[in-house]
């Protein structure tokens, strides 16, 4: 498979399709509904503007998912991580802890906490998959 490039849709399927394929994270959100907002802030790295990803979730499972560059796809979303560029791409190498940036203040989160730490299992889940995926930075390309 040839690298995905992050931030795209083709990206954001195959993590979906990731995370659903697999038992763990399955089981870590048995019993959540709800959406998940993910805002990649532009800035120097060849985002013209901010992308926003949404993610559907019923029982460990995402149920649909879109990427966009409006920011109404996460409007509604029950909890939103917003952060750089450069921090979800540590985030996706596995570099930083989801958690341990969010306490540093690198990755802002609007919406109700409370979802994000009851479900750290499922979080670090998705994080360790999202590292699995033979993923390209735009910064990184030649």
């Amino acid at each position: 498979m040839s690298d995905l490039v992050f931030p795209s849709a083709a990206w954001l399927d195959r993590w979906v399709e990731v995370c659903n394929d697999d038992e763990e994270f399955r089981r870590a959100g048995q019993g959540w509904v709800g959406t998940i907002g993910a805002v990649v802030s532009a800035d120097a790295h060849d985002l013209a503007s901010a992308v926003y990803l949404r993610l559907d979730g019923r029982d460990g499972r995402w149920t649909s998912h879109q990427i966009s560059t409006a920011e109404d796809a996460v409007a509604d979303a029950t909890v939103t991580l917003v952060a750089p560029y450069d921090v979800w791409k540590s985030v996706i190498r596995q570099d930083l802890d989801p958690l341990r940036a969010m306490i540093r203040g690198q990755v802002r989160v609007t919406g109700r906490l409370s979802v994000i730490l009851g479900r750290v299992p499922a979080m670090r889940r998705m994080t360790r998959l999202a590292g699995t995926l033979p993923t390209r930075f735009p910064d990184e390309q030649s």
